[in-house]
C-alpha cells in the first residue's frame, strides 16, 4: 500500500516543473502519522529507482538527502500518541471471526494450548486460508485491531449474545508474557462464562483482560502469569503524598466530642465557630479549613433524621454525600464533579469503534455516577446503594475499570505520557480506591485504599483520632490537582506544535495515506454490547 502512495506522489511529480519537487519532505513528513519510518523510507527508494527519467531520479535522490533532517526532526516529534489520534476514531471491522489454528507447540512458560473439548465449541480452520477468506469477503474501510486479540474479541461478541464460541488453537510464544496471560485468561474466562451462563462476574473479566488490563484485585492470576511478574506489578502501587501531619488540626475537634460524651449537636456548635474565625481570617480554602468544613458535613449527616432511624440510603443519597465531601475539597480548584445522567465522554470512541464492527454498541456513551473533570475527564468514580449483592459489586468493578481505561486513552492521545488514574467503587457509604497505571505493555488495576464515612459518633471519634479518612482524601485530591497539571501541560505542548503540524499537512492534503491496517491492542478496549441488541439468529 506505502508502494501506491509513493507511485502516486512520484507520478505527480513527474509531470510537474522541477522546482515543485522539493516537497518531498511534505509528503513524508504526513505519512509519518500512519506508517513507520523505515517502510517510508524503503518505499521511497523503491519507486524512486523505477523511474525511467534519469533527470528527475537524480533530483528526487538529491531532494531526499537534503530534506533528511528536517524530515527527521518531525519524525522525533511524533510518538505513539499522536498516531493512535489520528487511528483511534476512525476503525472498524466485519464481525467475520477469524479462526486461528497453529501446529507448533511451544516450551516457553506463557504459550499454553487451548483446551479443545469445550462442547459448544465449533472446529477450527486454518489461520491463513481463514483470514485470507474474510478478507475476500468483507470489505473492510479502516483497521481492525490486531490479530489474535481480534478474533478474541469476536469471540466475546459471540458469547455475549449467547451465541457459540470457536474452539481456538493458538501459538502465544511470539507474545510477551504479560499479553500471553492476559489472552489465556480471557479465553479461559469466555469458556467458563459459555459453559456457566449465570456467572456475570466471569465473563465481565474477560472484558477486562480484553481491554489490555491486568485486575490485580480481582481472579486469581497465579495461573496466568509468573509469581514475578506478579510481584512486579504489585510494586509501586501505594497512592503517593499521603499527608500524616493533621493530627494536630484534628485534635481540638477529638477533645471536644470526648468531653462532651460524643454528643454530635455539641461538636457542631464548636465545629461552626471554628468554621466562623477561620473565614474572618480568610483561611477557609486552607487545608485547616476544609478540613472544618468537612467535620461539620460529616456531624450533619450523623445528625440526620435518615440516621437517626436507620434508614436504608438509595444510590443517589449515597453520591450526594460523596460529592458534598469532593466538592469541598476541590472548592478553590479547576476541577469539579459530574452526576446524575453524566455521560464518560471518553467513552463515546470506543463506543463508535465497537458499533461499526458488531452494530450492537450503543453510540451515546456509558453513563458515570461521578466523574471528575477539567479541562478532561480526569477519572470516574461507581456507587451502589447499602445492602448490593457481591456479584453486583464486582460487576460495577469490571465496568468501572473500563471506563477508567476510556479515560486513561484520552489522556495519552492528549499527550500525557504516563497517566495514574485513581479511581473508587462504594457500596453505601463504604468503598475502595484504585490505581490504574501502566505496566510493561499492558495495564494494572489495583485496590490501594479505603474510604468510609462515619455513620455515628463513635465511628466519628475513631476518625478524629486516626484522621485516615481525611489523609486519604487529601491524598487524593493531591493527585487529582496533579493529574490536571499534566492534562494542562500536554494542552499547551500541543498548541505550540499544532502550527507546525496543520502547515505540513495542508501542503500534503491531497497524498493523504491509508490507515494502519491493525489497532494496536494496547489501545484497545472492549465495553458490553447494548442490552437491547437481539443476537442474529
Amino acid at each position: 500500500m506505502m508502494d501506491e502512495e509513493v507511485s502516486k506522489y512520484l507520478r505527480v511529480a513527474s509531470s510537474k516543473k522541477k522546482k515543485d519537487i522539493g516537497a518531498i519532505d511534505f509528503f513524508i513528513s504526513v505519512n509519518a502519522m500512519f506508517q513507520d519510518r523505515g517502510s517510508m523510507s524503503a518505499a521511497w527508494i523503491r519507486g524512486v529507482d523505477r523511474l525511467k527519467n534519469l533527470t528527475l531520479k537524480r533530483q528526487l535522490k538529491a531532494d531526499w538527502t537534503t530534506t533528511a533532517k528536517i524530515r527527521k526532526a518531525f519524525w522525533d516529534e511524533l510518538d505513539e500518541q499522536e498516531r493512535d489520534q489520528n487511528l483511534f476514531p476512525q476503525v472498524s471491522h466485519s464481525s467475520s471471526s477469524i479462526h486461528i489454528t497453529s501446529s507448533s507447540t511451544s516450551s516457553t512458560p506463557s504459550a499454553r494450548a487451548v483446551p479443545s473439548s469445550a462442547s459448544s465449541s465449533s472446529s477450527s480452520v486454518n489461520a491463513v486460508s481463514s483470514s485470507t477468506q474474510a478478507i475476500k469477503a468483507t470489505k473492510q474501510k479502516s483497521s481492525s485491531l490486531e490479530e489474535p486479540w481480534q478474533t478474541l474479541q469476536d469471540c466475546a461478541q459471540k458469547v455475549s449474545q449467547k451465541r457459540p464460541m470457536p474452539c481456538l488453537e493458538f501459538d502465544l510464544s511470539s507474545m510477551s508474557e504479560t499479553r500471553a496471560g492476559l489472552f489465556q485468561h480471557a479465553y479461559d474466562s469466555l469458556l467458563l462464562h459459555q459453559d456457566n451462563g449465570e456467572d456475570i462476574v466471569t465473563l465481565k473479566d474477560a472484558f477486562v483482560a480484553l481491554s489490555c488490563t491486568m485486575n490485580l484485585s480481582g481472579p486469581n492470576l497465579k495461573s496466568y502469569f509468573s509469581k514475578e511478574i506478579l510481584e512486579l506489578a504489585d510494586h509501586n502501587t501505594a497512592l503517593l503524598n499521603k499527608q500524616n501531619n493533621i493530627a494536630n488540626l484534628l485534635e481540638p475537634f477529638h477533645e471536644n466530642l470526648c468531653k462532651n460524651d460524643l454528643d454530635i449537636s455539641k461538636l457542631l456548635q464548636f465545629t461552626v465557630k471554628r468554621k466562623a474565625e477561620l473565614m474572618e481570617a480568610g483561611q477557609d480554602n486552607e487545608v485547616e479549613g476544609k478540613i472544618t468544613d468537612i467535620i461539620e458535613c460529616l456531624c450533619r449527616f450523623i445528625a440526620s433524621p435518615e440516621m437517626r432511624v436507620e434508614e436504608l440510603f438509595s444510590e443517589s443519597e449515597v453520591v450526594d454525600i460523596w460529592r458534598s465531601i469532593f466538592k469541598i475539597l476541590l472548592r478553590d480548584t479547576n476541577i469539579y464533579t459530574k452526576s446524575g445522567e453524566t455521560v464518560v465522554i471518553a467513552s463515546k470512541g470506543v463506543q463508535e469503534i465497537l458499533n461499526k464492527e458488531f452494530g450492537d454498541h450503543s453510540t451515546y456513551g456509558r453513563k458515570a455516577d461521578m466523574l471528575f473533570k477539567s479541562k478532561s475527564e480526569l477519572c470516574n468514580f461507581e456507587f451502589k446503594a447499602e445492602g448490593t449483592s457481591p456479584s453486583e459489586m464486582l460487576i460495577q468493578n469490571r465496568k468501572n475499570i473500563r471506563l477508567n481505561r476510556c479515560i486513561f486513552e484520552h489522556l495519552r492521545r492528549l499527550g500525557v505520557s504516563r497517566p495514574r488514574i485513581i479511581f473508587a467503587d462504594f457500596q453505601g457509604f463504604s468503598g475502595c480506591v484504585f490505581l490504574l497505571q501502566s505496566f510493561k505493555d499492558v495495564y494494572t488495576s489495583k485496590c490501594i485504599d479505603y474510604l468510609s464515612v462515619p455513620q455515628n459518633a463513635t465511628e466519628l471519634k475513631e476518625l478524629l483520632r486516626d484522621g485516615d479518612l481525611i489523609v486519604s482524601l487529601l491524598a487524593i485530591m493531591k493527585h487529582l490537582l496533579d493529574s490536571e497539571q499534566e492534562v494542562n501541560e500536554a494542552l499547551d505542548k500541543s498548541k505550540q506544535t499544532s502550527t507546525k503540524r496543520k502547515l505540513l499537512q495542508l501542503y500534503s492534503a491531497r497524498d493523504k495515506s491509508p490507515l494502519p491496517k491493525e489497532r494496536r491492542f494496547s489501545s484497545s478496549i472492549y465495553l458490553s454490547p447494548s442490552t437491547k441488541s437481539t443476537p442474529p439468529h
